[in-house]
């Protein structure tokens, strides 16, 4: 009797590593699969704000010419986009940079967006000061940038 409760907890031990042995690969996998798609993540956000960043561009592009043209109504109209959306770029590059250093902590495997002090402040866009805070600056070095896309794409079209 004894020597068979003895084989049937061997028996437990060995299906127990068994599983053990073969759940640990696709355990790997899975976080793997989860830190890739958090990359996407942080790739996809990061696109964003270029995105935001030419638009800010585009409007404060705008703004030179209304106000060259004497258009204070339309100006004034261009700069306050322009200064909404260079914000909104500023803020989710932040965002950006904050989700990045918390992918590279060991920790970070639960974690999936980014820190909610670090999400967008609901601000509203500047009225007043100098012209020149409009003006948006290149986007952070690292891949190509959405506006050398869209050069490349015009150059081969």
């Amino acid at each position: 009797m004894m020597r068979r409760r003895a084989l049937f907890w061997v028996i437990v031990g060995g299906v127990v590593f068994c599983t053990s042995c073969v759940t640990m690969p696709s355990v790997r996998r899975n976080e793997d699969i989860s830190r890739r798609i958090r990359k996407d993540m942080i790739d996809f956000y990061e696109n964003m704000a270029q995105a935001y960043w030419l638009l800010g561009f585009g409007y404060y592009e705008l703004h030179k010419e209304a106000v060259a043209s004497d258009s204070t109504e339309a100006a004034e109209k261009y700069r306050k986009h322009a200064a909404l959306y260079k914000t909104y770029a500023e803020d989710l590059k932040k965002s950006v940079d904050v989700w990045r250093k918390s992918l590279e902590t060991p920790e970070s495997s639960s974690r999936l967006l980014p820190a909610e002090d670090q999400a967008f402040a609901a601000r509203e866009a500047p009225t007043s000061g100098s012209l020149e805070p409009l003006a948006p600056t290149r986007p952070a070095e690292g891949k190509r940038s959405v506006l050398d896309r869209v050069r490349f794409w015009r150059r081969k079209s």
